[in-house]
């Protein structure tokens, strides 16, 4: 992953408990933030907010764009093209 990154930020805003482990290859910063600071740094400038939601559309468009291009796959080749995916986005 490349910085900057928000990971795990569905279960936050839905409000669902969650367990992550993160191994960091490079030095980091890791922020935990709960959902109520979250939602304050959001709404307190227009910019992050629409920074975020421009970051979420991203991911999502990509994940659609993912499910449609292995629609017609068999498992294995599935599997192969989500370790091809994740290895570029972690370049």
């Amino acid at each position: 992953m490349q910085p900057p990154w928000i990971f795990n930020d569905a279960p936050l805003l839905l409000n669902l408990d969650t367990r992550l482990e993160v191994r960091a290859l490079t030095d980091c910063e890791i922020v935990i933030i709960t959902l109520n600071k979250w939602l304050d740094v959001l709404y307190s400038n227009k910019y992050y907010l629409e920074v975020y939601l421009k970051y979420t559309a991203r991911r999502r468009y990509a994940i659609s764009n993912q499910l449609v291009d292995v629609w017609d796959l068999n498992p294995t080749q599935i599997i192969f093209k989500m370790l091809v995916c994740m290895a570029k986005e972690s370049e």
